[in-house]
């Protein structure tokens, strides 16, 4: 939802001269009320990142292990077994409970974050910034804010829209985000290594077996920062 917001009332900031633009600042009351919508949203998407962040970090240090979403060697591995599959049709690579493709997408959720955050608090004060730094500093920020929101909105209709709705494994919605469920053949098909560790006697008894029951399962294990 912060994320549509932003983009909504963001966006049309960025190019007042198309119509479509003064069309949304216009049914947001004008442009005073569109920037004040787009600045309590993008505190509000901050505020969200930073707690996230602390929940991960607290989890992680109870656990004393890293949590599931950082990347390891063999994601890197993963990435070279994936072009190798697709251009010369060897053997997938194997995932567990996070493929290297949704740990990139993660990843990169933070590191736009920051440059978001980070550029959009220096507009929310360009007076007090350029006291300190060049004011051509500021211009600067302006057009990375933009430039990254623009990239984030190309990543999410053309990659993330494709793996959640329209991939043929999941069209035409995947749920898995509403209902933490997923099924047990699509578990052994897409995340192999976590079926393996969570039905270690399955695996044993049918190894080569396909899997039949659909039935939707979740994760047993209550700590999510287990790692593979």
């Amino acid at each position: 939802v912060t994320f549509i917001l932003l983009v909504v009332t963001g966006l049309p900031q960025t190019r007042p001269d198309l119509g479509i633009a003064n069309t949304i600042i216009g049914l947001f009351g004008g442009i005073g009320m569109t920037r004040f919508v787009h600045r309590v949203v993008g505190f509000l998407f901050v505020a969200l990142m930073v707690i996230h962040v602390a929940k991960a970090v607290t989890k992680a240090v109870r656990a004393r292990r890293l949590p599931v979403m950082t990347p390891t060697r063999k994601d890197f591995e993963d990435v070279v077994q994936s072009f190798r599959h697709f251009l010369l049709r060897e053997p997938a690579p194997k995932a567990g409970k996070f493929d290297a493709s949704e740990k990139f997408e993660y990843w990169g959720l933070f590191a736009g974050g920051l440059v978001m955050g980070g550029t959009g608090i220096v507009l929310v004060f360009p007076e007090l910034v350029s006291q300190v730094l060049p004011g051509i500093l500021v211009a600067a920020l302006r057009t990375m804010h933009g430039l990254e929101a623009t990239f984030a909105v190309l990543v999410v209709t053309l990659w993330h829209a494709y793996g959640v709705i329209f991939r043929p494994e999941v069209f035409p919605l995947d749920t898995t985000i509403f209902t933490g469920k997923m099924s047990v053949e699509r578990l052994k098909h897409e995340h192999p290594l976590e079926y393996e560790r969570l039905f270690p006697d399955r695996v044993a008894a049918e190894p080569e077996q396909p899997v039949s029951d659909t039935k939707p399962v979740l994760d047993p294990t209550p700590d999510p920062l287990v790692g593979h």
